[in-house]
């Protein structure tokens, strides 16, 4: 059975990089100066279709905001087994300058056609957080549970909140159990050797465009749940994005 891997191949400069597939955001980074790399992008690809790309350029000061001659985009399809295999290089695209507000920006969007061996239940599949009572007041409590668990080192119950998440990537990136149990293994191991839960940081809870998902954020853009190694130096961002299953009507993290 044929296990399609997309990446999206990049090269950005002293912007806020933003990256939706299927409308929903699956990076949103500050870069100071310049960044090259590769994303990938199945796991925002639920289903066989039509997969939508939008990547968002936007400067990190206010003014003239200008696009550096190195800025690229390709989407590359790999086969997944043992190792990837390259496929193909399905297109190349380029930002378009767009005003916003007080920020300039630049937008990207393309498509293409993908055929999944896989058919995941989606956000799209939510509750319309929007029109749920005390939302805010649940989104606190969920917040402060889930800062709880990890200030005390909970793994099972860490393991527990971000099942669906991590079943839905195994899934898309095709991984195994050992692989897929690996991920969070390594963020434990990190907490076990000096990393501590940044209790300084303020959560704000963003909407996403679709108004069926809520990011945690810092003000600056970045995840809220921050983990902080004070003798290196280093740090680790954990994503902590929910969405509200219709049959459960409880906060998932997807």
């Amino acid at each position: 059975m044929s296990k399609p891997y997309y990446l999206l191949e990049f090269s950005v400069s002293a912007c806020r990089f933003i990256v939706e597939i299927n409308d929903l955001e699956v990076l949103n980074l500050s870069v100071e100066d310049g960044m090259s790399s590769m994303l990938p992008l199945n796991h925002g690809i639920f289903k066989s279709g039509n997969q939508k790309v939008k990547i968002t350029l936007e400067s990190l000061e206010e003014g003239v905001f200008n696009l550096e001659p190195s800025t690229s985009f390709k989407i590359i399809e790999y086969s997944a087994g043992h190792t990837l295999e390259f496929k193909n290089d399905i297109k190349a695209f380029t930002p378009d300058f767009k005003e916003n507000g007080k920020k300039h920006s630049y937008e990207a969007q393309t498509s293409f056609n993908s055929v999944m061996p896989y058919q995941i239940e989606s956000w799209t599949e939510g509750v319309n957080l929007t029109d749920i009572n005390k939302l805010e007041e649940r989104l606190d409590n969920f917040y402060a549970t889930v800062k709880s668990i990890f200030k005390r080192k909970e793994y099972v119950k860490i393991r527990e909140i971000f099942s669906k998440k991590e079943n839905n990537i195994a899934s898309m990136m095709y991984l195994n159990q050992e692989q897929s149990e690996a991920r969070l293994n390594s963020i434990f191991q990190d907490m076990e050797n000096g990393f501590e839960f940044d209790d300084s940081i303020v959560a704000i809870p963003y909407f996403l465009k679709n108004g069926k998902v809520v990011s945690f954020r810092n003000p600056l853009g970045s995840p809220a749940i921050k983990l902080v190694n004070p003798e290196l130096g280093e740090e680790i961002y954990v994503e902590l994005n929910v969405m509200m299953d219709k049959s459960k009507m409880a906060f998932e993290v997807i």
